[in-house]
């Protein structure tokens, strides 16, 4: 129920005084030009209770029904509370607490003694839920359940017995994890699953534990005592305000050897834009790219082109949490953080110089050499991965060439001799604006050699346990493609292609299953080889 200033019974000593600083005053949005009264009656959540038995609890809780509240950007929660009656004050058989979580079975939870008695300071001091300490506890339940080891860290006296008595849930066969210290709890049934995330809070809740820790001049609760709590004014305080840093810097170097580029950014885990929320990411991204020019190393006779490019980058994210989870990333040995890396590597040989003599001429002038080989890793919490790639392939042109002249006279003429509504047509026009190749045939053909690795590997855990095992997939592709085209170009305005190309498999699927044996018996024929087996 509720309590507030308009309930005042001094006969039964029911006195309500509002928290230090909570104004007596309903919240109303007015526009000023109203003709009211305003009914002044702050009110704060009252909750009963006839009778607690030792480690027994009585609570009251909100679900949001909009759904899961993000509380990462604050770093305490703050709440006034007093009890009322016997077995309330710093050593009475009551204490107060408060749950953040998801539901009954995942929950952060911080347990306290209040006072009661008459006036304000009966509110003092002000409860307050530190964050830090949650995200302490949380840590050592992840290593717990990473490295399959015991699941009750830290929890004596009466922190155990409220474990004990939260049962799993029914019907289930699970552990219960928890951790304690200083007041503070966490308590998950599957912390892989379904364990409390100050990103993602479903439900609060308050409530009354007993815990029959009363000392020499405590109040004792007598039977028939009605236990009460007084709540109010929850709020979430201390927002996070660090300021976040963004920087980038890059060099770029050019000359007759080659080029150079280089490019580095960092951007800090808490650096936003206006109105948005820190990524609680760092990222540093590096960014390597060089052409070197070999030929210049060389006498100027040697006539080719060697240009060897090799690009680098490597991005690193530094998480301060899990993904999407309040779990301290720095703490988690052996953490797969997220990082990828690239690296190429492309070699290509072309004549520069044409040779003018020889039979060899039209073949090595118009013939290109290019091979690459590039290699790629990333991984993230869950899963990791590795591909190379291997490249190399001969081309031969010849013709084509761009250069071009006007056609005929007598070309002009004929379509000036065509019907008006002809001649000023979008094709007509075209055609008689056409310029002649002076080299209307080309002939290419080529052939490239492609293999690929690729492996990749997905994990139940976010860090190496000894209970997890990587599920590995891995393939390979191998291709021999070749290609040929003949192109035909009198003039710009009419073309004609012909091409053929062939794609085929190097791969080996072995024997082991149907479709394997039925492609490697495929390939062997295609190669020209055929086995027999009586």
């Amino acid at each position: 129920g509720t309590i507030g200033t308009a309930d005042q019974d001094s006969t039964s000593g029911l006195v309500y005084q509002s928290p230090p600083g909570v104004v007596d005053q309903a919240d109303q949005k007015l526009s000023g030009l109203e003709n009211q009264r305003i009914v002044i009656n702050e009110q704060s959540m009252r909750l009963t209770t006839s009778s607690l038995a030792k480690y027994e609890r009585a609570e009251a809780y909100y679900r949001f029904p909009e759904g899961a509240k993000n509380f990462m950007q604050y770093k305490q929660l703050r709440l006034w509370a007093r009890g009322r009656g016997n077995g309330w004050g710093q050593n009475g058989d009551l204490q107060f607490y408060v749950k953040i979580g998801n539901d009954d079975n995942n929950f952060y939870l911080y347990r306290t003694p209040v006072n009661a008695g008459q006036g304000q300071a009966a509110w003092l001091p002000q409860v307050t839920v530190d964050f830090a300490q949650l995200n302490a506890l949380r840590l050592k339940i992840e290593n717990a359940y990473l490295q399959n080891s015991k699941d009750t860290l830290s929890c004596t006296a009466a922190d155990s017995a409220l474990i004990a008595r939260s049962l799993p849930p029914a019907g289930q066969v699970s552990r219960r994890y928890a951790a304690c210290g200083n007041g503070y709890m966490v308590y998950t049934v599957n912390p892989g699953v379904s364990a409390p995330n100050l990103r993602a809070v479903q439900e609060l809740a308050v409530g009354i534990v007993r815990v029959d820790s009363a000392a020499l001049g405590a109040t004792r609760i007598m039977p028939g005592d009605t236990l009460e709590v007084w709540v109010d004014d929850i709020t979430l305080a201390n927002g996070v305000n660090t300021p976040g840093y963004a920087g980038q810097i890059g060099v770029d170097l050019e000359s007759d050897l080659g080029m150079i580029h280089a490019n580095y950014s960092h951007r800090d885990p808490n650096f936003r834009q206006l109105g948005e929320a820190a990524s609680n990411v760092a990222d540093d991204d590096l960014e390597l790219s060089t052409t070197l020019r070999l030929e210049r190393f060389l006498s100027p006779r040697f006539g080719y082109a060697l240009p060897v490019t090799v690009t680098h980058s490597t991005i690193v994210s530094t998480p301060q949490y899990l993904t999407n989870s309040d779990i301290l990333a720095n703490g988690i040995a052996g953490l797969r953080a997220p990082r990828s890396d690239a690296t190429s590597v492309s070699l290509g040989v072309r004549r520069t110089v044409p040779l003018q003599e020889g039979w060899i001429a039209p073949i090595v002038n118009n013939l290109t050499v290019n091979t690459s080989f590039s290699t790629a890793s990333s991984r993230d919490e869950y899963s990791t991965a590795s591909h190379t790639m291997f490249t190399a392939g001969v081309g031969y042109a010849i013709g084509g060439g761009p250069r071009q002249r006007p056609m005929p006279d007598w070309w002009g003429r004929a379509f000036d001799g065509l019907p008006r509504w002809l001649a000023t047509s979008e094709f007509a026009q075209a055609m008689k604006n056409a310029q002649l190749y002076a080299d209307p045939a080309s002939f290419r053909i080529s052939s490239s050699y492609f293999k690929s690795d690729d492996e990749r590997s997905s994990f139940s855990k976010p860090a190496a346990s000894l209970t997890d095992t990587a599920t590995l997939v891995s393939s390979l592709t191998n291709f021999w493609n070749n290609a040929t085209a003949l192109e035909l170009r009198p003039f710009d305005a009419l073309s004609a292609r012909w091409e053929f190309s062939s794609l085929r498999d190097l791969r080996h699927y072995g024997d082991s299953t149907l479709a394997g044996a039925t492609a490697t018996r495929s390939e062997e024929r295609r190669v020209g080889k055929e086995c027999r087996s009586r």
